[in-house]
């Protein structure tokens, strides 16, 4: 549930501001709900219905939960290893990347082939940097925020536009890509979120502007008031 009989909505005077627009995701371990406020909504708060567990607000996030997936191909030091390492970035990119339970909405999947010879891999290594680069710029699939930190180490390996199998070696050997990309899987909050305790009052949410709400347990029911001037 989103809300229960206990949640309200007060508003000032006419007219009313609508009601929030309210979405729940639920994976394991916690539960979130993205709030869109009506666009002359100057203060919203937000209550879990259990006053006892952790409630945790913010306007942005990375991922709702942490992704745990690993690169474990060895560093490539041959034209079998290159390959294997350039499909497993692969494949693992584009488990990450459809996945909605971290993710607020799915980005675009890796659609060029396996590495089988030198050209391929070529072209895989070239697809796998840019869409490293787009998802690590995008907010739409971040919930509001992109992960500066993948796209700064992205930019430091600085693959060449038309690179040598020599090139694509070094940068899928490099261990900071490896490092920088099992970073960003693990990035949720970087505690941006403000934290309340146990029996806490509302959290007020001062702006029009969508937030991101979580609690520590999954299935969880939130309540909200929202305010009008007037």
């Amino acid at each position: 549930m989103v809300t229960d009989p206990s949640a309200r909505y007060v508003r000032g005077v006419l007219p009313y501001p609508s009601a929030p627009v309210m979405t729940l995701y639920s994976p394991s371990t916690t539960a979130y709900v993205k709030v869109t406020p009506a666009d002359d909504t100057l203060l919203t708060e937000v209550a879990p219905i259990v006053t006892t567990e952790t409630l945790r607000y913010a306007a942005l996030i990375t991922h709702k939960i942490a992704d745990a997936t690993t690169i474990t191909s060895a560093a490539p030091t041959t034209d079998e290893t290159d390959r294997l390492r350039a499909t497993e970035f692969k494949d693992d990119f584009n488990t990450h990347v459809a996945a909605t339970a971290y993710h607020d909405a799915a980005g675009t999947a890796i659609a060029t082939a396996d590495a089988t010879d030198d050209d391929t891999l070529i072209a895989l290594t070239l697809a796998i940097d840019a869409a490293m680069k787009a998802h690590a710029a995008s907010t739409t699939e971040h919930g509001g925020r992109g992960d500066a930190v993948l796209a700064a180490a992205l930019v430091t390996l600085a693959l060449p536009a038309e690179p040598t199998k020599a090139n694509c070696r070094t940068y899928l050997a490099d261990a900071a890509l490896k490092a920088a990309w099992e970073a960003h899987l693990a990035v949720v909050d970087n505690s941006i979120y403000m934290t309340a305790g146990v029996n806490v009052m509302p959290m007020q949410w001062k702006s029009a502007a969508p937030f991101w709400c979580r609690t520590n347990v999954s299935g969880h029911t939130f309540a909200t008031n929202e305010y009008k001037a007037g």
